[in-house]
């Protein structure tokens, strides 16, 4: 790793201890059949900031909609910003390591649900991923799961 690299995972490090909280990943478990069913194990434990994105015109990436063409509002996604190391698993027999979760794992975010839709390698150097979701509609007017 070079100079460079260092410092930045230095400067990544410093503001995630004192921004950073704590988010745990869920993963639905399955059935004998390998269907899923609705009880959750923890899969993993992070520290990350979260933040929120939208998509612009000008962004370097596609988002695929059924919309027409024509003007739509898009909305913010959720993402968390953390180290790629928290979300490595221990090297295979080969000594490569791969990310823990998957898509389709679950946070909690302030009481309800997000589903993980991807992780991206913020500019490539094995340092810091973005964890995308997108949030669970339970059909009410909030988005918030009745308790």
């Amino acid at each position: 790793m070079s100079i460079i690299n260092r410092f930045e995972l230095y400067k990544i490090k410093r503001e995630l201890k004192r921004s950073g909280r704590e988010f745990t990943f869920y993963r639905k478990e399955k059935n004998e059949f390998g269907e899923p069913v609705d009880e959750y194990s923890e899969i993993l434990t992070i520290t990350g900031i979260y933040h929120e994105h939208t998509a612009h015109m000008f962004d370097t990436y596609i988002i695929p909609t059924g919309e027409e063409n024509g003007v739509y509002r898009t909305e913010k996604m959720p993402q968390i910003f953390c180290l790629t190391e928290d979300v490595l698993g221990a090297p295979d027999e080969n000594g490569m390591r791969h990310y823990v979760l998957n898509v389709g794992d679950f946070v909690n975010f302030n009481g309800h649900m997000a589903k993980l839709t991807g992780l991206k390698d913020v500019m490539e150097w094995n340092i810091a991923t973005d964890l995308s979701f997108e949030e669970v509609d339970y059909g009410s007017s909030s988005g918030v799961q009745k308790r």
